[in-house]
């Protein structure tokens, strides 16, 4: 398990900075209430944060980190539990505010986090909470971090806060070495405006945001959130120490260089002085006859001089001793300078390149908001055509409903009709009826009157002729 103690500063001074950066924001973002510390550890932010809060609940995994923060802790407002992050079992709607530093990437779900951080949260509280981000953590470094399960991008990290926040303010964190210019004014005046510059005298800019953040930061809520707080987080001590480090490689720089100096000047003496002793001594064996009686005093010259020669050998060594450490120690700083220019080259490269995806980002935008322009004029004009059909169509429902009342009318009639045309074959049933029985009637007339006009006389057959003329006008 991954976890930082404050006891470490020394052996880790990077990790601290960021840790307690992160804790002393959250500090002063948060007014009283209850607050709830997620991944706690062994209770160090825990303690920064009692001393603002009503009260605060620290919670983690490890009943060894618990015990060691319930140990660190005595303040009558603290409280610790050993708790899964996501399922606590802390009641829901509780804390004004929650804290969670440097925990979703160790976990295989980090929207089981977010879901149990949301079901504790008042509809009114404020998470802060942060995760390194991939891109500069893992992907540019090339080393993955063992400990963490499931890493995101800024813009993941981005996504996931505001599927449950609406209100969220993202920033981003690194470790920085420069200086600081502020205002007596302080950083929230109307007359100043605050960035980063950046570079050197090579090459330099100015911005108000932080590229390349190494952690995200954010802050959530569901109603607007209240003015946040952001900054530096400075060690005098510290700052000073690394300052006064780098001003002391120059000094270092120069006394190897001096002492470079002395080594040669000390074998040139010594070449010299082994130069001198082999004339004497040439000189002794050219006037060893003349020379006896001097002998001893010579001799004993000669053993100073040698014991001179080594005490200078001696020094020699110690002094290539010390030359062969001002070299490693410089090959080393070489080496530092030389990574540190080539990562600031790097760096320029990258934020040259960015600037210009901002431009062309920016010209498609343009773009895009022209083609949109035109696209709403293309929508209006299809809006006012719509309007026009649905008019029309309008005007052809009342027609077609005035249609459809016409055409029931007709059925009506024809239905009328068409019972009126079923009396009048009935009537015509009955005429035709009436016109056979009329025929039959007429055939027997017929019968009769030729029996009668066999029978009777002219004269006598008169009428008859006149009942038959009547009946062929009848029939005829």
């Amino acid at each position: 398990m991954e976890r930082f103690n404050t006891v470490l500063k020394d052996e880790n001074p990077q990790l601290y900075y960021e840790h307690i950066h992160r804790y002393l924001l959250a500090k002063e973002n948060i007014s009283g209430g209850l607050v709830l510390d997620m991944a706690c550890g062994t209770g160090y932010g825990t303690k920064i944060l009692s001393e603002i809060a009503e009260r605060i609940v620290g919670v983690d995994i490890s009943s060894e980190a618990i015990k060691e923060a319930q140990e660190a802790n005595s303040r009558d407002n603290t409280e610790f539990k050993k708790a899964d992050c996501c399922a606590t079992g802390l009641p829901s709607q509780t804390f004004d505010y929650i804290t969670s530093f440097e925990t979703i990437e160790h976990l295989d779900s980090p929207l089981k986090l977010i879901e149990e951080i949301t079901r504790l949260l008042k509809d009114d509280g404020v998470l802060i909470i942060s995760s390194p981000d991939k891109f500069e953590y893992t992907d540019k470094r090339h080393v993955k971090n063992p400990h963490h399960k499931k890493e995101l991008y800024h813009s993941e990290f981005r996504s996931l806060l505001e599927k449950f926040f609406p209100h969220c303010l993202i920033a981003k964190q690194r470790l920085v070495a420069g200086s600081a210019v502020v205002s007596d004014d302080g950083f929230s005046s109307n007359s100043v405006d605050n960035g980063l510059f950046y570079g050197d005298h090579k090459g330099n800019g100015y911005t108000n945001k932080l590229n390349e953040g190494v952690y995200s930061v954010a802050f959530c809520s569901r109603v607007p959130l209240k003015k946040i707080r952001v900054g530096i987080y400075e060690n005098k001590l510290d700052s000073a120490v690394v300052w006064n480090a780098r001003e002391e490689i120059l000094p270092a720089k120069r006394q190897i260089s001096e002492l470079k100096s002395q080594i040669d000047t000390l074998k040139e003496s010594s070449l010299k002085r082994k130069s001198e002793v082999a004339n004497f001594e040439k000189h002794l064996q050219q006037n060893s006859n003349s020379l006896k009686s001097g002998l001893e005093e010579i001799i004993k010259r000669s053993e100073r001089a040698e014991e001179q020669f080594n005490s200078l050998q001696t020094d020699i060594e110690k002094q290539r001793s010390c030359l062969e450490s001002y070299r490693e120690e410089n090959a080393n700083l070489t080496n530092q300078n030389t990574s540190l220019q080539s990562d600031l080259r790097e760096k320029g490269l990258k934020i040259e390149t960015l600037e210009e995806e901002c431009d062309r980002v920016r010209e498609e935008l343009k773009a895009s908001q022209k083609s949109l322009e035109q696209k709403n004029k293309e929508n209006d004009s299809l809006l006012k055509v719509i309007d026009n059909i649905e008019d029309q169509n309008a005007e052809a429902q009342v027609i077609l409903s005035t249609k459809l009342k016409l055409i029931a009318e007709l059925e009506n009639k024809q239905h009328s009709l068409f019972k009126e045309s079923e009396l009048k074959e009935k009537e015509l049933d009955d005429l035709h009826t009436r016109l056979n029985q009329c025929s039959d009637e007429r055939d027997n007339l017929s019968e009769r009157y030729q029996h009668l006009k066999q029978t009777f006389s002219w004269k006598s057959t008169v009428p008859l002729r006149a009942i038959r003329r009547f009946f062929e006008r009848l029939t005829g």
